[in-house]
């Protein structure tokens, strides 16, 4: 479903750039909680942002795109940690 409706708007070409970066950003709020949708969303918002040539936007969607997988990361292993030490007590 998500990745389904990832394509539908960036494969579309009568959105206009507003538009497109508009439903990613709709999108980034619905599929934000897994991280391939949402390293998705920000490379696609960032993708946007070179081809506005938004320097402001550039600067802030490259550094939060290089941000999702090491925050996913560190939330799977607080709750594997939490699952380990809930089955030993």
């Amino acid at each position: 479903m998500a990745l389904t409706e990832w394509t539908a708007i960036v494969r579309d070409k009568n959105l206009s750039s507003e538009d497109k970066e508009r439903f990613l950003l709709e999108f980034h709020g619905n599929y934000n909680h897994r991280c391939h949708t949402h390293l998705l969303a920000h490379c696609s918002l960032f993708a946007c942002a070179i081809k506005r040539r938004d320097t402001t936007k550039i600067l802030k969607q490259g550094w939060l795109t290089m941000a999702v997988v090491p925050v996913h990361t560190k939330i799977v292993m607080f709750r594997f940690i939490r699952d380990v030490a809930q089955n030993l007590a």
